[in-house]
Parts: C-alpha cells; structure tokens; sequence
C-alpha cells in the first residue's frame, strides 16, 4: 500500500487536493507532536513529482501518525462488504443516541463488534473511523473492549482512540490495555511507564472505579514483579479498602462491580487466588443492586471462570464441583471469548481424572486459542 492510501485511512478522508495536505500536516502535529512539511507530503502522495527519496525521520512521524503496523488487505473483503457492509457500520453510527444507556443500541453495537472481530480486515477497514467517532469510541473500545485482540493490532486502533480524545483518563486506559496484552503475551509490560500517564491521587479518586481498579492492578502487578513482597500486600489492602470506600459512596444505588471486576482478573494472572476470590464473592454480592445496568450476561459468566480456576488452585473440592455444573463456557462474553476459554480449558485439564482422548482436545484447543491470541503467559500451565 502507498503512503496515500495508508494516510487517507488514518486521516478519515481521501486527498483528493494537494492544498489538503496543509490540513493534513496540522492534524499530523496534533497527533505525534512533531512537524512534517506539506511538501513533504504532498511528494509522499504524489501530487508532486520528485525523483528524491522520503527521509527517515519523515518515515517516522508519518508511521507515528499511521500507528498500525499491519498492512489492510482489502482483498479479504467481499465486494459486498466494501459496498455496503462497511457504509453501514459507518451510518449506523451516526445515528443520534438518546441515552447511553439503551440496551437495545449496546445489542446492536455488540453484535457490530462480534462480526469485526470474527473478520480482522473488516476491523482494519473501520478502525480508524471508530477511534475518531464519539459515540463508537463509548462503546466500541470502552464498553467492548476486544480481549482476545491485546497482543495484536487492535491495541492501534485503541492508540487512535486515545489520541483522538484527548483526555488523560482514555490515554491510561489504553495503555492499561495495552500493558495487559504485553503481559499476556510474555513480554515486558512494564517498559510502557504506565505510572506517568496517572493524575494527582485526587484526580485518581474522580476518575471511573473502571479505572481505578486498573491503576491499582498495574500498581499491584509491579510490586509482585520487582518481588516487593511487603509493598505487594499493602497494595493489595489498599484496594480492599478503596472497594469499600467506592461502594460506600454510591449508597447502594445504582452500582455495579466494575472495580471488583478488574481486581479478579488482575489478582488471577499473578497467581494470587485466594485475593482474586475475596473480590469474586463481592462480585456476585454486590450484583443485585445493579439490575437496571445492561450489561452482557457472559460478563458474569467469566467472573465464574476465574473462580473455577481459582478453586482449583486452592484445592477448594465443593466449589470446583458446583461451578464445574454452573459453568457454560460458551456464554462466555464473545469478545474474550479464547481468553477466558483458555482458563476454563486450563482447568479442566488440571482435573483429577481426565480421559487421554478428552485431555489431547484440551491440549489441542489450548494451542490453538494461545496462537490466535498470542497469550504464551499460559502455556507456562500446561502439563502435557
């Protein structure tokens, strides 16, 4: 793909006009805060002829401004799916909402996002116009997070959404996501300086318990890796005390458990089960003030996963059972739908009794979900 193309898809627009290219170098320097000409661009797209060659720096800041390090193979596309799929998605929304609490238009999103996700070109065709879409950005990377997408390209969509708000809450909590899907993945989460994207702890106190779990975990996930063993349990205190504090203050309307969410799953991938459990029975017990949230039913499903789990690294024999019935694995949320499969199948593997012909599916299934994802944190739990 030329620079032309690549610069219209992040840009949202085609350049048709060579004098676009001075809007287009505005919007380069809101983004990457560094200068390309307009005549740099201009020969990058071919409304100059120029027998020299881009620079590197230019190079740079242009794939700065790009983000994605994938190339969009719209081949993949039926015609179909160019012709009216993607115009579809992209009506749909701008669709005035009347409250961002319509359980029908979240059905309609998730659904959006199942077919974008279950077909990466087409993700690749609207990803930049949902990173710049208000109300796409509330539901498309806040409320439907792709958690089987954190160790591949979807993190670049995510990158654009959080440049395009322009708000110090949505640039944490990409790189949040961000630093998961690193550590999933085996690879260093720590280089990405997540602390230095955090507000003044009053600033921290305002912000969604969405995201303060998610400081809190990254806070948490640090001292367990520097074996900062006494820091590690003050953190974790903490937040057994900032949950408290959060339910306290919503008096009970309204509330649901976003922070003990977060703590579960955080809590889970450092091997601490009996904590991650403490914040799963808070879970189910503060659930029932929330009904009037629309919320995926799989949401819980996959909080019940983690507890599987968790009972059986705890050797807690009645609960492994009776989850083991409760669980259906296929209600899991679909967009976590490998991740949390790759948990449940960790599980059932570390079983009392597993049948030769049951555990090569299990070994199998587990291969193949880590590949897709990219989660190589788990196979360290797989005893052939």
């Amino acid at each position: 793909m030329n620079w032309k193309e690549k610069l219209e898809k992040r840009w949202g627009q085609p350049l048709k006009f060579g004098f676009q290219c001075e809007i287009l170098s505005a919007d380069i320097f809101r983004v990457t805060r560094q200068n390309i000409s307009a005549q740099t661009l201009r020969r990058a797209c071919g409304f100059i002829q120029s027998g020299s060659k881009m620079s590197e720096s230019s190079k740079i800041i242009i794939n700065q401004y790009i983000v994605s390090k994938t190339e969009i193979k719209t081949e993949d596309l039926h015609e179909s799916e160019i012709n009216f799929l993607v115009p579809f998605i992209k009506d749909f929304f701008q669709i005035p909402l009347s409250s961002f609490e319509d359980f029908n238009y979240q059905n309609a999103c998730a659904k959006i996002a199942q077919r974008l996700f279950e077909k990466p070109a087409l993700l690749d065709a609207l990803g930049p116009f949902l990173a710049k879409n208000p109300i796409a950005q509330i539901y498309f990377f806040e409320r439907l997070p792709y958690l089987d997408g954190l160790a591949n390209h979807y993190i670049d969509w995510l990158t654009i959404y959080a440049q395009e708000k322009k708000d110090d809450s949505a640039n944490f909590y990409a790189l949040a996501l961000q630093c998961s899907g690193l550590k999933l993945s085996g690879q260093n989460w720590q280089k990405l300086n997540w602390i230095k994207t955090l507000p003044s702890e009053k600033k921290l106190k305002a912000w969604h318990p969405f995201l303060r779990a998610r400081a809190a975990i990254l806070g948490i996930w640090e001292a367990h890796e520097n074996k900062e063993i006494g820091l590690l349990e003050t953190r974790i205190q903490n937040c057994i005390e900032e949950q408290s504090e959060i339910y306290l203050t919503s008096k009970n309307q309204r509330y649901f458990p976003f922070y003990e969410w977060i703590m579960v799953e955080g809590l889970h991938l450092i091997e601490h089960y009996q904590e991650s459990e403490y914040f799963a029975k808070l879970y189910f017990q503060y659930l029932k003030p929330s009904d009037l949230f629309p919320i995926e039913p799989g949401y819980h499903e996959a909080i019940r996963v983690f507890q599987y789990r968790n009972a059986m690294m705890l050797n807690h024999d009645k609960s492994i059972q009776k989850l083991k019935k409760e669980i259906q694995i296929e209600n899991v949320i679909f967009l976590g739908k490998r991740y949390f499969r790759i948990i449940y199948n960790l599980t059932q593997l570390k079983g009392s009794y597993v049948h030769a012909k049951r555990k090569r599916q299990l070994l199998e299934q587990l291969e193949e979900d880590i590949d897709i994802t990219g989660y190589n944190y788990f196979k360290q739990f797989i005893t052939p």
